[in-house]
């Protein structure tokens, strides 16, 4: 028993020789998991789409409504996106609590699946090396890293597409009970219509088409039953629209037009709940290099190692599904004229994938005493793996600079223009250490990779740390509302006014968390009753107005009294004024 569990990856070759390559890349992956896992705690919600999608789900819970999303903001119906995500919020909350770590839980566990399934599919295609190496680049990947703990919905696109694609392989693999991949299959899809609407069989398809257009075999399109698949997915996600459109008569039209088809092909499509990211063409290629940072630095040895295999045999089936997967994402939003950077996740896995896949080759040419001299030597500077992992190494230094930069001068703070010196130095230090590194060997070949998917996650977890409460708490409501309970502790009583701005959506998941850990014990505390507009703040004792410093003037013109004798706290970028006194 205990030596069949081997052959899961050594393909019923069980090493006998030790090799403690395979024990550190897992300790490295637990160790920035552990750091990720600690973190999401640690810094309080502050990004507008954490915020609102947080306190949405704190809304599912205080309403009893799993049907219609709901946005704190005059009880407006949300829908925008199905609910799956935010159910999964609302669960973490009743498990372990109204509170940043809860509502950043379910992201991590996704993250947790996507690396899972991008280890299964590298060890289909390629060498355990590949397979062990694909999650630890992928998690030590900056964007992967800091979305897997995170408020959003992206993350469980990306798992899902990468559980759809493992399970679309099984069933071509498959030579008897293909239908247990297939009901997978489906529930996937399913899964995804409940997280992101059609987004998810749109992104899955298309990857499949293309690769049937490449492979020309019918047995890709033929041979999963596509009937029993949607059948799945429709029991799965259609009680949901059905209600929710039962509920809401305008649900089909404007989230299947506007935020489907509009969103793609206008700039202004018509988005009910802010506004939409208005990004030039190809933008979407742009965000994929910078998600894959450090890493991105690696796609010009696989690049090339992709070039010289071509001249060599036809790529594998496993090699273009893995080039189209990679490359989808952001062919499809090419064009699109609302996207996030968060859209190309989905690229993430395959990629990580690819440049496992050449790294692993470089390991194997470095212990036969190989590796290839490229010719002429600019190429082989530019080319070579080992000035890559070099170049990674020195940009994971980079990146630190930049974070430490970000903490906005408190308690620590870089210039931008010594960061912007460093970066330079920098770049020029990896310049002259490609020119100088005459002794290359396993032994540094590994240092710099381990130290290149450590660098990311202690960085992170750094700037999660003490970085992040710099950050955090001038941005974030929170110290504010802590503030404002000490001082005027029946504040939720009062009129609330946002000068300036509309509210803050980090001020309804702080006001409401604590009505949330009380809705199944005692009735709801009072409500706020909120004004965004300033022109019509009501004068009287009752009445508290919150104000973001570049709109001081404002309540200083119109309200002078209150400016002058009014101010009650004053937390990061926000001040709260109350009925001033003479």
């Amino acid at each position: 028993m205990l030596y069949t569990f081997p052959k899961l990856f050594f393909k019923n070759k069980v090493s006998k020789k030790f090799n403690c390559f395979f024990v550190i890349c897992p300790l490295i992956l637990l160790f920035a998991l552990g750091l990720r896992l600690t973190s999401l705690g640690t810094s309080p919600l502050f990004d507008t789409t954490e915020a609102r999608y947080a306190s949405i789900a704190q809304k599912i819970i205080l309403d009893n409504d799993w049907i219609t999303l709901r946005l704190p903001e005059h009880n407006l119906a949300f829908l925008g996106k199905p609910p799956l995500s935010f159910w999964l919020i609302a669960f973490s909350y009743k498990f372990l609590g109204v509170n940043e770590f809860a509502a950043r839980f379910p992201n991590f566990l996704a993250a947790l699946l996507s690396l899972i399934f991008s280890f299964l599919i590298a060890r289909k295609f390629y060498d355990l090396r590949t397979a062990f190496l694909t999650p630890l680049i992928l998690t030590s990947g900056i964007f992967f890293f800091i979305q897997s703990g995170t408020v959003s919905l992206d993350m469980l696109v990306c798992t899902i597409l990468t559980a759809s694609i493992w399970a679309y392989i099984n069933i071509l693999q498959a030579k008897k009970s293909k239908i247990i991949y297939e009901i997978l299959l489906g529930l996937f899809f399913g899964l995804g219509m409940l997280n992101k609407g059609p987004l998810a069989l749109v992104l899955f398809l298309g990857i499949v088409f293309l690769v049937w257009l490449w492979e020309k075999k019918k047995e890709l399109i033929l041979k999963p039953n596509w009937l029993l698949i949607l059948l799945i997915a429709t029991l799965v996600s259609l009680p949901w629209y059905l209600a929710v459109q039962k509920a809401n008569p305008d649900f089909f039209e404007y989230f299947f037009l506007n935020e489907h088809l509009y969103r793609y092909i206008k700039a202004d499509y018509g988005d009910r709940y802010g506004s939409g990211h208005h990004q030039p063409h190809g933008m979407a290629w742009l965000f994929t290099l910078g998600a894959f940072m450090p890493w991105s630095f690696f796609l010009l040895p696989m690049g090339f190692d992709l070039w010289n295999r071509k001249k060599q045999k036809p790529f594998s089936f496993g090699f273009k599904l893995l080039i189209i997967w990679a490359i989808f994402s952001p062919l499809f939003f090419t064009f699109a004229r609302s996207i996030l950077m968060t859209y190309i996740l989905g690229s993430l896995p395959p990629l990580a994938i690819l440049c496992s896949r050449t790294l692993s080759k470089a390991f194997y040419a470095f212990k036969q005493g190989s590796l290839p001299q490229i010719r002429p030597f600019l190429l082989n500077f530019i080319f070579n793996p080992f000035n890559n992992l070099t170049f990674i190494a020195i940009s994971v230094i980079v990146i630190s600079a930049g974070a430490i930069s970000y903490s906005s001068g408190y308690p620590y703070s870089l210039p931008r223009g010594l960061v912007m010196f460093n970066t330079i130095f920098l770049a020029l230090l990896a310049i002259l250490i490609g020119f100088i590194s005459a002794k290359r060997n396993l032994f540094v070949l590994r240092a710099l990779l381990f130290f290149s998917t450590l660098g990311i996650p202690l960085i992170m977890a750094y700037w999660y740390g003490p970085l992040s409460h710099s950050v955090g708490d001038s941005k974030s409501m929170k110290a504010l509302i802590e503030d404002l309970e000490k001082k005027v502790p029946n504040y939720y009583q009062y009129d609330i006014s946002f000068v300036g701005d509309s509210a803050p959506c980090s001020w309804y998941f702080y006001t409401q968390a604590k009505n949330v850990k009380q809705t199944l014990k005692t009735p709801n505390l009072a409500k706020c009753p909120i004004h965004e507009d300033y022109n019509h703040v009501p004068e009287n004792e009752k009445t508290l107005i919150i104000v973001t410093e570049p709109h001081l003037s404002i309540v200083q013109e119109k309200y002078p009294l209150r400016y002058a004798k009014g101010l009650i706290s004053k937390e990061g970028k926000y001040y709260i004024f109350g009925q001033g006194r003479a």
